[in-house]
């Protein structure tokens, strides 16, 4: 693997990115009772490849491992937690547009669903109902009722 045609700011994103991608693989195997090493094997590969090519500012040696500058873990960590926020909302929106459809669903929005094989255009509806409260609000109006 060549890096003499990408820029320091392109190592950085690809360092970022197989990082990121090997935590949330290495994640997805571990609650699967799988094995998770050949996926930091072959992060550990490139990373030995950036580093070997003079990129000590990005990646640096830990005891026996090469992981990227506790500057960019740092950088990435914060990426990471935006990334996290933004699921979180986007997944909750969903759901709850999905509960909310499924409700109400009429015999016409069944027949479309099996027919198409997805859901209706009012979804649309119910999820910017969602992204709206939840924009301004947050969590602050949604309450578990007891039944």
């Amino acid at each position: 693997m060549d890096f003499d045609n990408y820029s320091k700011d392109e190592i950085e994103s690809l360092v970022q990115w197989i990082h990121h991608g090997a935590m949330i693989a290495e994640s997805i195997a571990e609650l699967h009772d799988e094995p998770w090493q050949q996926i930091s094997a072959l992060e550990q590969k490139v990373f030995r490849r950036i580093y070997d090519a003079g990129y000590t500012d990005i990646i640096t040696k830990f005891e026996d491992m090469l992981l990227p500058t506790d500057t960019l873990l740092k950088k990435f960590g914060d990426a990471l937690e935006e990334y996290n926020e933004a699921e979180f909302w986007e997944t909750l929106m969903v759901q709850m547009g999905r509960r909310d459809f499924f409700r109400s669903i009429t015999e016409k929005e069944k027949q479309t669903l099996e027919q198409e094989g997805w859901l209706p255009e009012r979804i649309q509806e119910i999820y910017q109902k969602y992204d709206s409260e939840f924009a301004e609000r947050g969590l602050e109006r949604l309450e578990i009722q007891d039944s």
